[in-house]
């Protein structure tokens, strides 16, 4: 069931993203990066961006933050290069 509005990816385009994972307890940068494989995948999988080999998905920057009284989220900023 498709439930994102976001704007897809046209065909073999290029782009760089930007993950912020907001969180109560922040994690290991090693278990961050490993566990957005599956988010990454969804990202294709939805169409936001046109796949994860290093070919179209040129980088991926992973940051997290630490918060109070929040739910936890993350942000994708997506950038065509």
């Amino acid at each position: 069931m498709r439930r994102n509005q976001l704007k897809n990816c046209n065909l073999h385009d290029k782009f760089s993203l930007k993950i912020i994972s907001y969180r109560s307890r922040l994690l290991d940068q090693d278990n961050l990066i490993g566990g957005s494989k599956l988010l990454i995948d969804a990202l294709c999988d939805e169409g936001f961006i046109w796949d994860d080999c290093p070919k179209y998905l040129i980088t991926a920057e992973y940051h997290q933050a630490k918060i109070k009284g929040m739910e936890n989220k993350t942000l994708i900023e997506r950038r065509l290069v």
